[in-house]
């Protein structure tokens, strides 16, 4: 998929923003941990972090390159508001955000040059941010978790959501498969998957022929200036909730709840700056296909549920209504679909790609929900926490993401400053989730009683 994001490189919109905290001991410099971050990056076997970017006719591409990495991994002064309070270091992020990356590279790293103080420490060591943001043409959330994988100390994966300690597919192919696409891949990859479609032939989404989301969240133009926060859990409460309520619904999956909790926050804001409430909204998210690989997905959001005067009616139902939805899109062709396009884009130039994205991107939310990983080290410090942003593709001007690391959810928000009238609106759309989740599971609670 990474040509699609190649093509919208306005006000830097094809670039995954990510908040990491590092916990150094004491006897460790700032300096020496960018210049081990720099070695481990060259010695990585995913040769696409160290590697830069050119553009030639219309077409991308990558060449190996040793001296890339020097300008694109470095300190990065703060001001003492930004060190003492989380929310002013997100403002600046959203500043940096807008900005392009060194010239040719797919990655940078912004190391404070001082500890932030929002962090408690109590055993001497000190926290400094890194700001790391990726080229999305190097791939999806799953590929930022590779990155951090193959920089750290351990490699060892678990996916949280499942239970399963083996490493999941997808982080496996994402590590080990930089291949690149070729005509002679994509024309296998569709022969291969022919039998799904004599075996299933529905389509779930039309998106040239779909009309885009009319309501607050959607409009015909963004600014490219950004609103980021995030909301990062300090132990496995609401991880355990999802578990549990997941646990609880027949053929529940945890994406399901997520999703659930996510419309009933949205409803909330229609609820407040929009009425009549829409129906339904547009949402893409990711979802893996039967080969390992990823790709976006659409899913028709439900948001006003008849009979409802607030959110907080029938959840239950909401959720029920989101797991049919979403298992008639595991049912249908869509994966497929969308991955054999999203292939053959490859093999098409720049302006050709921009047009196909702009008319069947109509989406006015995305969500970005990954597997976990445990705490990871890199050069011996700990990460402590970490919350990343997706850019916006075409007209969808609001991202929300959510990553399980170290059984501890990590979330996200990022929204065009056109779509929301402040800051504080992208917090309450952002904590109100996890007050859905506390009421969903006090739902099911009752009726299971």
């Amino acid at each position: 998929m990474g040509v699609l994001w190649a093509s919208d490189t306005e006000k830097a919109r094809h670039i995954i923003n990510v908040a990491a905290f590092v916990q150094f001991q004491s006897n460790v410099s700032p300096e020496e941990f960018i210049a081990a971050v720099k070695e481990k990056i060259k010695k990585t076997k995913d040769v696409r972090y160290n590697s830069s970017l050119h553009n030639m006719l219309g077409y991308w591409y990558r060449m190996r390159s040793d001296t890339v990495l020097d300008k694109a991994i470095i300190l990065i002064p703060l001001t003492q508001n930004e060190l003492d309070n989380k929310s002013d270091f997100e403002k600046r992020i959203s500043r940096i955000e807008s900005e392009p990356l060194p010239k040719h590279s797919v990655i940078e790293i912004l190391i404070s040059s001082e500890p932030v103080t929002f962090y408690e420490n109590n055993d001497g060591s000190k926290t400094h941010a890194a700001i790391i943001r990726l080229h999305h043409t190097v791939g999806e959330g799953f590929n930022l978790l590779a990155f951090l994988l193959s920089i750290a100390d351990d490699q060892i994966i678990t996916n949280h959501i499942s239970g399963n300690s083996e490493v999941p597919l997808v982080y496996k192919n994402v590590t080990n498969n930089s291949r690149l696409i070729s005509s002679k891949n994509i024309f296998s990859d569709v022969v291969k998957s022919i039998s799904e479609v004599t075996k299933n032939a529905s389509v779930y989404y039309f998106g040239l022929i779909k009309p885009y989301d009319n309501n607050i969240l959607h409009k015909s133009t963004l600014s490219g200036e950004k609103i980021l926060v995030s909301r990062l859990e300090k132990d496995s409460e609401y991880f355990l909730k999802i578990k549990s309520i997941k646990s609880r619904v027949e053929q529940c999956t945890f994406s399901d709840v997520v999703h659930t909790a996510v419309s009933a926050s949205l409803w909330e804001h229609f609820n407040k700056y929009a009425k009549p409430i829409p129906r339904n909204i547009t949402m893409t998210f990711v979802a893996t296909v039967k080969n390992g690989s990823f790709c976006a997905i659409v899913q028709n959001l439900p948001i006003h549920i008849d009979g409802t005067k607030s959110a907080s009616e029938k959840l239950l139902q909401r959720l029920n209504i989101i797991k049919a939805s979403r298992k008639n899109i595991r049912q249908s062709l869509d994966a497929l679909i969308f991955y054999w396009l999203a292939s053959a884009t490859s093999l098409l130039p720049t302006p050709i790609v921009r047009l196909m994205v702009r008319c069947t991107v109509k989406a006015t939310v995305s969500l970005s929900n990954l597997p976990g990983i445990r705490a990871i080290t890199i050069n011996g410090q700990l990460l402590r926490d970490i919350v990343f942003w997706t850019p916006n593709v075409a007209l969808t001007g609001v991202g929300l993401t959510m990553l399980t690391y170290d059984n501890r959810i990590q979330a996200g928000l990022v929204a065009d400053k056109t779509l929301l009238s402040s800051r504080e609106d992208a917090v309450d759309i952002l904590q109100s989730i996890f007050k859905y989740l506390d009421l969903l599971e006090e739902e099911i609670k009752l009726k299971n009683d």
